[in-house]
């Protein structure tokens, strides 16, 4: 039991191993320069991606706050695409019969 364990870390960390080029950037510093270059490497490149995280966090704030405060205008203004969109499909198309509704298929007579 405890030796199923010890190998599904094991594989979890193999697995786990990050390939990208910031990756390899880390392994290529640690094999060239030493373990602490690599692990400084490691340390920059997470260091990016925690502040483009809050950045993130911080502007989904506003763009939710935003959408809330808007929520009637930008429904509004959906549903006036909507309706520009179907009157204009009938101004250029009309309302033509479908393939089904032309068969006897689509027809009361034939149902049953």
């Amino acid at each position: 039991m405890i030796e199923t364990i010890i190998k599904g870390i094991i594989i979890g960390l193999f697995v786990s191993v990050p390939l990208g080029p910031i990756g390899m950037l880390c392994v290529q510093r640690t094999l060239n320069r030493g373990r602490k270059h690599g692990i400084a490497t490691g340390l920059g490149a997470t260091m990016s991606d925690l502040i483009y995280t809050i950045v993130a966090l911080f502007f989904v704030g506003f763009v939710v706050d935003f959408l809330e405060e808007k929520k009637i205008i930008i429904q509004i203004f959906g549903g006036l695409v909507v309706e520009y969109s179907a009157i204009d499909d009938h101004l250029r198309i009309g309302w033509e019969e479908t393939d089904f509704e032309k068969s006897d298929e689509g027809s009361p007579e034939n149902a049953g």
